[in-house]
């Protein structure tokens, strides 16, 4: 049996190699590409990237002139470099095999216009019972959420947008380290399985050195 797959996108054309072996995109990813804004010369910067599924979808969700993708995986940076020939989009998107740790000297500090990224979620836990690959995509283990949120703030330019994914019992941690970091969290949409559970997701568009002032989205079932 194969592992790999091509799946349609629903969206402009577009395709993406899968390989089951490896970490694949959830609704997450979806999720978020969806509640992502940009402008026409705009460069956004897609952290975690994995095989690529958010930059892609960005490339028809927003009028953004340049999407990157950063991913330390070897075997999935692969993966994305293939979807970017697959979808034809080599004018516009490009990904780089480094870690989110070294993003802003590569491409440069305050650079860059927005930074969206679905990362791991949870600190790494004693024991892993995955493949190396796939626990790195889900756990803490080649960076954690402080780094995260310190290179969002250094890659971006002055009122540049971060958005991103996360658990809802991280929110104080995240809030307390945005603002650590000159950002600012202007907007929180919290994501519920259904209507009858709690919410277990929450995206956070922050803005760097924004001014105070934070809107509570309609919630989105998922």
């Amino acid at each position: 049996m194969q592992s790999r797959r091509i799946e349609d996108l629903d969206c402009n054309g577009l395709k993406i190699i899968q390989d089951s072996t490896k970490y694949c995109f959830t609704s997450d990813s979806v999720i978020l590409a969806n509640y992502v804004k940009a402008k026409k010369g705009d460069t956004i910067v897609d952290l975690c990237s994995g095989n690529g599924i958010i930059a892609i979808l960005l490339t028809a969700k927003t009028p953004a002139t340049k999407i990157i993708g950063v991913e330390i995986q070897k075997a999935l940076y692969d993966i994305a470099c293939e979807n970017v020939a697959l979808n034809n989009l080599q004018n516009k998107l490009q990904f780089i095999n480094i870690s989110l740790q070294d993003a802003y000297k590569v491409l440069g500090k305050e650079s860059v216009n927005v930074v969206v990224c679905n990362p791991p979620y949870t600190k790494t836990p004693h024991i892993l019972n995955v493949s190396e690959e796939i626990a790195i995509a889900r756990h803490e283990i080649k960076m954690n959420l402080e780094e995260l949120i310190i290179s969002a703030s250094r890659l971006l330019k002055y009122s540049g947008k971060f958005y991103f994914v996360h658990r809802v019992e991280r929110l104080q941690e995240i809030m307390n380290l945005l603002q650590k970091n000159q950002m600012q969290a202007k907007e929180i949409t919290p994501i519920y399985p259904n209507n009858k559970k709690e919410g277990y997701l929450i995206m956070i568009m922050a803005v760097k050195k924004g001014n105070p002032g934070l809107k509570l989205k309609s919630p989105i079932f998922n």
